[in-house]
């Protein structure tokens, strides 16, 4: 494969940094987790690229009486490294392509209870575009102008930085269970209407009236089955991780007692949904330790 460098060429950057500060922020804003987000486009470091002192704690109580703030976020450093080249590959085209190196350095100042915690972090990311054509010059005009590509990537850095180090809401799917028990029906009509504590009240009776059935009962374990993954939910929807996580957990045992091939999916899926549950209490007593 033959290749070739493109000619060295001056590139302004020396907005790189506010880019990068107004993604983060805009990106923290969106989160709604703040009240306010602001940008202060000023640098406070000193001394070289090299050898310069980083933002403190001084500066940080200094900005957070100023702006009554609780938090600041320093972009230390930021680096944007690119190369772009044209390449003539096995099937005589020209493939042309701008590779973008990004990498930053930031640092978070917490401020609570007459208290600064800090951390520190690093972020990396990598992209990429190509152009292909007979002819290397119209697989160059494929690719974005070089300015305009590096900009962006330090925009998008501060975007994908701020997304990664905060919460994000994630749709996912939950399946409620019924069969012809009258309780189960009752339970389902209070659900539907968003009364969740009767709900899992008439699905609790569901699943007590039906442990007291005979072990020859045809939907003694179906019912417990259903109407304990009900409550799962329910209990997950009032908040109540620890109680949910106990009625999957028994959802999964009665499944378990009920010799088909549909019951067997069916506890395979209850038993990704206690994992999910047991995965989110686990987040939330972390979140709860750092508060």
């Amino acid at each position: 494969v033959m290749g070739s460098k493109i000619h060295n060429e001056s590139i302004d950057l020396t907005t790189a940094a506010q880019r990068t500060l107004f993604g983060a922020a805009r990106e923290l804003d969106n989160t709604e987790l703040f009240a306010s987000v602001g940008v202060i486009d000023k640098t406070f470091a000193k001394g070289s690229f090299f050898s310069s002192s980083s933002f403190n704690k001084t500066l940080s109580d200094s900005l957070c009486s100023l702006y009554d703030a609780d938090a600041v976020l320093s972009l230390d450093k930021i680096v944007i490294y690119d190369k772009q080249e044209v390449m003539l590959n096995d099937a005589h085209d020209y493939l042309a392509f701008l590779e973008v190196y990004v990498s930053s350095a930031w640092t978070l100042f917490c401020h609570k209870n007459n208290d600064i915690k800090v951390t520190t972090f690093t972020h990396s990311d990598t992209l990429y575009w190509e152009g292909v054509s007979y002819d290397s010059q119209l697989a160059l005009q494929q690719l974005p102008d070089r300015q305009t590509a590096l900009l962006d990537v330090a925009e998008y850095t501060g975007e994908r930085f701020a997304k990664q180090h905060t919460p994000q809401w994630e749709t996912v799917d939950r399946y409620l269970y019924d069969n012809t028990d009258s309780l189960m029906n009752a339970g389902m009509h209070h659900f539907t209407h968003q009364c969740w504590e009767q709900a899992a009240d008439t699905w609790q009776q569901a699943y007590e009236n039906a442990k007291s059935m005979s072990k020859k009962s045809k939907t003694k374990y179906e019912t417990c089955a259903y109407a304990a993954a009900d409550i799962a939910i329910t209990n997950e929807i009032l908040g109540d991780l620890q109680t949910a996580i106990l009625w999957a957990k028994r959802s999964v045992d009665d499944f378990a007692k009920l010799k088909t091939s549909d019951a067997a999916q069916q506890r395979v899926n209850m038993s990704y949904y206690l994992q999910q549950l047991q995965h989110r209490e686990k987040d939330e007593k972390k979140l709860s330790e750092q508060q």
